[in-house]
C-alpha cells in the first residue's frame, strides 16, 4: 500500500498563515497507527490543545485556507464525526463496513465523548490522492449513504477543505473512557460511493451560474417583508422589531427589524437546496456553499463563511480562527449596499436619517 500523508499542528490556534517560508508538519497514516500502539495518542490535554490533522497532504503555510485546500489540496483520507445519538462503536464498525466494504479505517471516541453520550471519528485512507473537488465529492456522498441508508447524524462541517480534525485525544479525568478500533484492510478505492458522487457533482453543476462580478442595481434588489426602498435607498421597518427587546443600538435594532435570510438573499447569496442554512456567496468561485446561518446567544440569527474569497472581499470580520468570515444582517448589507462602498460608517449615519424620519 502506498504511503499517505496529513497536514498535521499542534492546538487549534497553530498557524502559519502569517509566515510564507513555513509548512506544516506531515504525519503518515503508519506514524499515526504506531503512536496508537505504542500509547503515545491519545494525549492527554483540552481539546482545543491535542495535535490535530487535515487529510490532506498540500501543507504550505495557507494550508488551514478553505480556498487553498479546495484548489490545490492532495486529500489522502476521508474523515468523518459523529457528535449525537450516543452510537454504539459496533453500530457505526459495522454501518462503515457495509458502505466501504473490509477497508482500513481507524474510529475513536473524540475529547467530547462521554459515557452516557458518546462521540466518534473516524479516518478511511484512500487508495489514491483526491483533489479538492474530488474529496469534497467522497465526503458529502459517503455522509448522506452513512446518514439515508444506515441513520447516522453526520456533522457537516467535516466536509469543509480546511476543516481540522483532531487526534486521539483525552481529557485527563476521562483517560479510562477512551475507545477506538484499528481495522486492516486495503485502502478504500470509493467504487462503492461513485455513484453518490456522480449524483453530488450533477447536482451542484445544475445549479445556476452566477454572475461573479454582479452589478448592483435598484431593480436587482429583492427586498424580503422588513426591507423597504425609500427614495431609491434601502431602508429597514423598526415597527417589525419586537417591542419587548431592550437593545437599543442601530445595529441591533437593524438586525431584530431585518431577517439576515432576506438580507442574503437580497445580496445575491444562493440558498443549499439540501441545506437551508447553507449559503453561497456571490464572491465565491467553488461549488460549494461555504456561509453557515446559526442562532448566537442573543437570539438573533449570525452567519459564518468558510471562504477566504469573503475575507478578501472585506464582507464582515475577520478575527476568528474558526472561520474566514463572520457577521450579521448588518455586515452583509454594509458589504454589498452599492450607497455605501463597504463604509459601515457611511451606513449608520445613513440608518440615523431613516431612523430619525421613520420611527
Amino acid at each position: 500500500m502506498r504511503e499517505i500523508k496529513f497536514t498535521a499542528g499542534l492546538g487549534f490556534s497553530f498557524t502559519l498563515k502569517n509566515h510564507p517560508a513555513k509548512t506544516y508538519p506531515l504525519i503518515t497514516w503508519s506514524d499515526l497507527i504506531q503512536a496508537l500502539v505504542d500509547g503515545k495518542l491519545p494525549t492527554v490535554s483540552e481539546k482545543s490543545a491535542g495535535w490535530w490533522i487535515i487529510p490532506s497532504e498540500y501543507n504550505s503555510h495557507q494550508a488551514r485556507s478553505h480556498a487553498v485546500q479546495e484548489e490545490s489540496g492532495q486529500y489522502n483520507a476521508l474523515v468523518g464525526d459523529i457528535d449525537s445519538g450516543s452510537i454504539e462503536r459496533h453500530a457505526l464498525d459495522e454501518a462503515l463496513a457495509a458502505v466501504a466494504g473490509n477497508c482500513e479505517r481507524l474510529i475513536f471516541t473524540t475529547a467530547s465523548s462521554t459515557k452516557d453520550a458518546l462521540r466518534w471519528r473516524f479516518l478511511i485512507p484512500t487508495a489514491e490522492s483526491l483533489t479538492g473537488l474530488e474529496w469534497a465529492r467522497a465526503q458529502t456522498a459517503l455522509f448522506e449513504i452513512l446518514a439515508q441508508e444506515h441513520g447516522l447524524p453526520m456533522d457537516l462541517s467535516a466536509r469543509r477543505a480546511g476543516q481540522v480534525s483532531f487526534l486521539p485525544n483525552v481529557l485527563e479525568a476521562a483517560k479510562a473512557d477512551f475507545d477506538h478500533l484499528h481495522t486492516e484492510g486495503e485502502f478504500f478505492d470509493l467504487s462503492t460511493i461513485k455513484p453518490m458522487m456522480a449524483t453530488v457533482a450533477a447536482r451542484v453543476t445544475g445549479l445556476p451560474k452566477r454572475n461573479l462580478e454582479p452589478a448592483f442595481k435598484e431593480t436587482d434588489r429583492r427586498p424580503g417583508p422588513s426591507l423597504q426602498v425609500i427614495d431609491g435607498k434601502l431602508s429597514f421597518d423598526l415597527a417589525a422589531a419586537k417591542a419587548e427587546q431592550s437593545q437599543s443600538t442601530l445595529i441591533a435594532e437593524f438586525n431584530l427589524a431585518t431577517p439576515l435570510i432576506d438580507v442574503l438573499a437580497w445580496a445575491g447569496y444562493e440558498q443549499n437546496p439540501d441545506n437551508p442554512n447553507e449559503w453561497r456567496s456571490p464572491h465565491q468561485t467553488s461549488g460549494s456553499f461555504a456561509t453557515l446561518v446559526r442562532q448566537k446567544a442573543d437570539g438573533t440569527l449570525g452567519w459564518s463563511s468558510m471562504s477566504e474569497s469573503d475575507a478578501a472581499a472585506g464582507v464582515g470580520n475577520t478575527l476568528s480562527t474558526n472561520c474566514a468570515a463572520y457577521g450579521d444582517a448588518f455586515d452583509i448589507w454594509v458589504a454589498f449596499d452599492p450607497l455605501n462602498n463597504g463604509d459601515s460608517d457611511r451606513e449608520l449615519s445613513r440608518l440615523k436619517r431613516i431612523r430619525g424620519t421613520n420611527k
